[in-house]
């Protein structure tokens, strides 16, 4: 069976879809399938896959600017690729989809936050709306989904046919590495990792940390503050901060390598993801592989990807966020279960069985039984 896969998104700092591009491919290799890999940093997959280098502005270090280059080369260069290399199947492993194309088509789709927050989203917010509805049911074979959550999503507000879209389960996150940290980081902090957009709900996090000013040392360390496309949301951080007497007490950090990101995870006394709105968890996995507690919101994504090994709380309310903090800090019995749950919990995932069953899906889509 030969694939063809789309990984433009896949960088040398990659965020969360680009992690999962290389860590399925990673798996994908020990599956008897022949890949090629469309790549912006061909130097990723080096000696792993045949590779072929797409050059121009279209990687993740472009940020949002991006956006409409890679769509408009999906639309032409790629499809021309595809009449050239004659793969069974093309597999577009974030929602870019190629409209009519020649071959099979298998999309996964992660989640529809920039149709879901339309207005924070500028260009994303209307292919989401009018592009990838008719993208999806017209010219994706299969639909594959990192959640039940994300399924649930397609099927109410796309309308698709539950048929043709399947949950699988995306694995455990990073391959997280140890190595000391090369920022400076306070001794006692709570830690948020993923993008910086008002979905994410940092503002709430900075309310309930205000709450818990008095009593409690801790700061606020954010991871993921790099990308070009998170900077114009944190000025206003920085005022809600100084507003709410934090700004001594909220650290940015710059892009955290895979091979440290295990370190600030077991230096941190939790991990907080305060979101209106999520398609998986990554962040909640990874803490919990490295024995770090997790609060989380109580949204149907992340009550999937964290079951009962995480303390639930309600985003819109800045005191239940402080609740389940404080319960954290100072229960310790608590604290041990959540730490003894998580390691169970994150074990459930692996990029093996996300591979293995991605490997099911394009089999029969190779095989004419779609």
């Amino acid at each position: 069976m030969r694939v063809l896969v789309n990984a433009t998104l896949a960088g040398s700092k990659s965020s969360g879809l680009g992690h999962y591009v290389l860590s399925l491919l990673r798996e994908l290799r020990e599956f008897p399938v022949d890949i090629i890999v469309l790549a912006t940093h061909p130097e990723l997959f080096s000696g792993e896959f045949e590779t072929i280098h797409v050059k121009g502005p279209l990687g993740p270090e472009h940020g949002g600017k991006s956006n409409r280059l890679r769509y408009m080369w999906i639309q032409t260069s790629l499809r021309a690729l595809l009449r050239r290399l004659r793969p069974e199947v093309l597999l577009m492993p974030t929602h870019e989809v190629l409209l009519c194309p020649p071959v099979p088509q298998v999309v996964i789709i992660h989640d529809i936050i920039p149709f879901i927050f339309q207005k924070d989203h500028r260009f994303l917010g209307k292919y989401f709306r009018f592009v990838l509805p008719y993208a999806l049911k017209t010219s994706a074979i299969r639909i594959i989904t990192v959640s039940e959550s994300t399924r649930n999503d397609l099927l109410r507000y796309y309308g698709i046919r539950g048929s043709r879209v399947v949950t699988v389960h995306a694995g455990p996150g990073l391959n997280l590495g140890f190595n000391d940290l090369d920022q400076e980081i306070p001794e006692h902090f709570v830690l948020y990792v993923g993008r910086i957009a008002p979905y994410k709900n940092l503002s709430g996090l900075l309310d309930a940390l205000s709450v818990l000013r008095d009593s409690f040392p801790h700061h606020l360390v954010i991871a993921g503050a790099g990308s070009p496309d998170n900077q114009r949301f944190i000025p206003e951080l920085l005022e809600r901060a100084r507003r709410l007497g934090l700004s001594e007490r909220i650290s940015f950090l710059s892009y955290v390598p895979d091979s440290q990101m295990g370190t600030l995870y077991k230096r941190a006394s939790l991990l907080v993801l305060p979101s209106f709105y999520e398609g998986f968890g990554f962040p909640p996995l990874e803490a919990m592989r490295c024995g770090t507690p997790v609060a989380v919101s109580r949204i149907p994504a992340l009550v999937e990807t964290v079951g009962t090994a995480g303390l639930f709380f309600d985003p819109a309310d800045p005191n239940d966020i402080a609740r389940a903090i404080r319960m954290v800090l100072t229960d310790s019995s608590l604290r041990e279960n959540l730490i003894r749950e998580g390691f169970r919990r994150s074990s459930d995932f692996s990029w093996k069985k996300t591979a293995e069953r991605i490997y099911g899906v394009l089999q029969e889509v190779a095989g004419g039984s779609a």
